[in-house]
């Protein structure tokens, strides 16, 4: 559907974000988003064809983006180790990609509240469970290449895989949750990034690589 810039659209997509974010995708009512926004109930579906979408059209940037950042540094850091094919001079920390997860964050920090509290009944309902999926796949891909380059480590189970991933999302979760400034929020990532980052290279032993 284009973009609608139309003072109905505008002020109707204002009273959208107002009922989603006050009461949640479930909770939100079509009938009175139409009535904040001084249309019908009909007039709202000359613009959006469903709750559902009217919903998409709030958060989808924001998943979007960060789904897109986290993509970028997985395929990063694969290319990283690809050309070195080793690991001595891999540096995560150094890559700031926790910032520019922050700034995402931040940016659409509303959207993000949203998204992980108000989503239920919603395509984005397991946002949380496609984060913790590409957690999943930078891990393994982390381990094969060690594997690929010879390097022994401990054996890691894909339970423990997951397991660890989903504590690692969960995490980044009660960041956003905490509505903590921005500049505390930086600092509260970094730690959760490096705690989980230190732990698996303590458990798998190849923290002398790093």
């Amino acid at each position: 559907m284009p973009k609608d810039k139309t003072a109905t659209h505008i002020k109707l997509t204002e009273c959208m974000r107002k009922e989603f974010f006050e009461k949640g995708y479930e909770k939100a009512s079509l009938n009175h988003i139409a009535r904040m926004a001084g249309i019908t109930p009909a007039g709202v579906y000359r613009h959006f064809e469903s709750k559902g979408e009217m919903f998409i059209s709030i958060v989808q940037p924001a998943a979007d983006a960060l789904e897109n950042c986290c993509r970028e540094f997985v395929s990063g850091m694969t290319d990283e180790l690809d050309s070195k094919h080793r690991f001595e001079k891999y540096r995560p920390y150094d890559m700031g990609w926790f910032k520019a997860i922050i700034d995402i964050i931040y940016d659409y920090y509303d959207e993000f509240i949203l998204l992980i509290s108000g989503s239920v009944g919603t395509v984005y309902e397991n946002f949380a469970d496609s984060l913790v999926k590409m957690e999943e796949n930078s891990t393994n891909s982390m381990l094969a290449h060690l594997d690929e380059s010879g390097i022994e480590h401990t054996e890691v189970t894909q339970e423990q895989v997951h397991i660890i991933s989903s504590a690692y999302i969960k995490a980044i979760f009660q960041i956003i949750c905490r509505k903590l400034p921005r500049e505390e929020a930086v600092d509260q990532f970094a730690f959760i990034y490096r705690f989980f980052g230190e732990a698996w290279k303590a458990y798998i032993n190849i923290g002398s690589l790093f």
